[in-house]
């Protein structure tokens, strides 16, 4: 996988796989207190769902790259990860709620797990440095029959 960088700008953020610039539709984005993490939230259209990025300037992770302002890819979670199959949508529209319309997000107080109550009620913890996702999709599709 190439390596992807994203920019603070004053205008938002500007991302680059590689050499070429990526455009990015984010109807929804959180930042962790701390602000070591920026998490993208996607559309049905988007590879992944979920979008995690690190910052590279912290405490005890060597420098290297154009600048501090640099962060870095953790994780593109897809859909798929997050909801059973039943659950996703095989026609998507413009009058189609959002992925994660009905559903909740909070940060753990460490700030390092997302926390995320499916519209289903259930919840679902993402590591934010790896992006591993706990908790079953699978007893969401139960709680819809």
């Amino acid at each position: 996988m190439e390596p992807t960088s994203i920019t603070r700008t004053l205008s938002g953020a500007s991302l680059k796989r590689g050499d070429q610039p990526q455009l990015l539709g984010c109807p929804y984005l959180l930042v962790t207190d701390d602000g070591e993490y920026i998490i993208f939230f996607g559309t049905y259209f988007q590879r992944g769902a979920i979008t995690i990025y690190r910052r590279r300037d912290h405490p005890g992770q060597p420098f290297g790259g154009p600048g501090p302002d640099h962060g870095v890819l953790v994780r593109e979670i897809p859909l798929a990860e997050l909801w059973s199959p039943e659950q996703i949508p095989s026609i998507v529209t413009d009058h189609t709620p959002e992925w994660f319309a009905g559903g909740t997000f909070a940060f753990s107080l460490d700030n390092r797990t997302l926390i995320h109550k499916t519209r289903w009620g259930v919840t679902l913890q993402i590591s934010l440095a790896t992006g591993k996702v706990t908790g079953a999709k699978d007893a969401s599709s139960a709680s819809m029959r």
